[in-house]
């Protein structure tokens, strides 16, 4: 400030900001956050939901899989049975 002469206070460099002006920013900024946070939770269940969908149609393919093998050689023995 020295070198901006007498007379020149911080204000007049960086401008003035009063308690109610500093708190509507920090709010704001709150805001804003809580809206990113709330959109980021968003995009995670999503994801969630997608990858356990994913999960619970592979156990379905590998039961299914499952039946049809246990089937198939319950089908072979009987007719080596009934042979």
């Amino acid at each position: 400030m020295r070198t901006y002469g007498k007379g020149v206070v911080l204000s007049n460099l960086w401008g003035f900001k009063s308690q109610t002006e500093i708190q509507k920013l920090v709010d704001e900024v709150q805001r804003n956050a809580q809206i990113e946070l709330q959109s980021i939770k968003e995009r995670m269940q999503e994801e969630i939901e997608t990858r356990l969908k994913e999960q619970v149609e592979a156990m379905k393919v590998e039961l299914l899989n499952n039946f049809k093998f246990a089937f198939t050689q319950l089908q072979n023995g009987y007719y080596i049975i009934l042979h």
